[in-house]
């Protein structure tokens, strides 16, 4: 626990008058004494990153709870059931006539090797994104940056 201290003196420097003198300017400081004042200082705890354990919302979907594919599944639920592991998705995306491409987009899926993020927002070559079990640990979410280039898109 940290202690207060006592703040004992502070000092305001004030012009207290200006007397011009053949050319140059001559400025006397007036200092005042401030009373002493409290100061307490508060420990603070460290900021978490992760967003706490999501529990299904959505029934409806089959992936396996708390793998990426369950996350971006359950932020658009639009997404079909079925698609597979995440390294399959853009292929059966595609195969259903999805639109895809290389250009990040709010909302869009991003894929890459067997990984699938939701996009959040653009800003030019960087994006932020939406992940879950990013560390292997299941339910585990997070916003982070990336650049856009590392992911191809399904919209």
């Amino acid at each position: 626990m940290l202690t207060p201290f006592l703040l004992t003196q502070l000092i305001f420097e004030k012009p207290k008058y200006i007397k011009p003198i053949e050319q140059d300017i001559v400025v006397s400081i007036q200092r005042e004494v401030i009373e002493p004042i409290k100061i307490e200082l508060v420990e603070l705890q460290p900021i978490s990153y992760k967003s706490p354990v999501v529990q299904p919302q959505n029934s409806s979907n089959s992936y396996e709870a708390g793998q990426c594919v369950w996350g971006v599944k359950e932020w658009r639920p639009d997404i079909p059931n079925g698609w597979g592991s995440a390294y399959q998705w853009l292929y059966n995306a595609q195969a259903q006539d999805w639109a895809t491409g290389s250009v990040a987009r709010v909302g869009a899926v991003g894929v890459r090797a067997n990984h699938v993020v939701l996009v959040t927002a653009v800003y030019g070559d960087t994006i932020q994104i939406r992940e879950m079990n990013y560390d292997y640990v299941p339910f585990h979410e997070r916003y982070r940056p990336a650049q856009a280039s590392e992911f191809y898109y399904i919209y």
